[in-house]
């Protein structure tokens, strides 16, 4: 395994931390730092680049990124018990890593073209989950793939994977009194759950939101 910085290696970061893996959070980490810096060299030439990373659970991939020269690093983590061991990344790349514990919920696929780059298998991960795993390359888009405003996009996206078991009528009544007026106009059927509906519907259901 090559050392690329002089930090702990990761299943010592994890040990120290206690970063047993949540099954509720979905979470499997990958401890190979060789198949991280792997990773990282798939985005191309990160010199002076700025990278988000979502979910970056112990730092295994944030430290090949900021290895590859990666100008600057935002994190967002939903794990509280990692960001101890993040700060730890921080202080060894100065000035080049924040994160930030949270939830995003924004339609990658609404300003990127999306691309598997590679499979993973579950044994690259502790503990394996039961299912292969992907490396997806996003590419940014020169403009959104549909009109919509971002922010309106993101609440009504949100709210409606926020309760998704329920239809979207009801789930999304925060969003406007009259939402099921807003739903047909946007040729969705009201009683629709969300994962029912595409990327180009939410957007125009997102463009009626605002014409309200």
């Amino acid at each position: 395994m090559p050392v690329i910085d002089d930090l702990p290696p990761l299943r010592d970061v994890i040990a120290t931390h206690e970063l047993a893996a949540k099954k509720s959070l979905g979470q499997n980490f990958l401890l190979d730092l060789n198949l991280t810096a792997k990773i990282a060299r798939l985005a191309g030439d990160l010199s002076g680049a700025d990278v988000l990373e979502i979910g970056p659970g112990p730092g295994g991939l944030t430290r090949g990124v900021l290895a590859e020269g990666a100008r600057r690093v935002l994190a967002i983590e939903k794990d509280p018990r990692c960001m101890p061991a993040l700060a730890e990344i921080a202080a060894a790349y100065p000035g080049r890593l924040q994160s930030i514990n949270g939830r995003l919920a924004l339609p990658a696929q609404w300003r990127t073209d999306p691309k598997i780059e590679m499979d993973l298998p579950p044994e690259a991960f502790s503990p394996p989950p039961k299912v292969n795993s992907a490396v997806v390359h996003l590419a940014a888009l020169p403009a959104p793939r549909y009109p919509a405003d971002p922010g309106t996009l993101n609440m009504v996206v949100a709210a409606a994977f926020n309760q998704r078991r329920k239809m979207l009528r009801s789930a999304l009544k925060s969003v406007s009194p009259d939402i099921e007026a807003h739903l047909i106009a946007a040729g969705i059927k009201p009683p629709a759950r969300a994962e029912q509906v595409g990327l180009e519907a939410f957007c125009a259901l997102a463009r009626a939101v605002d014409a309200d």
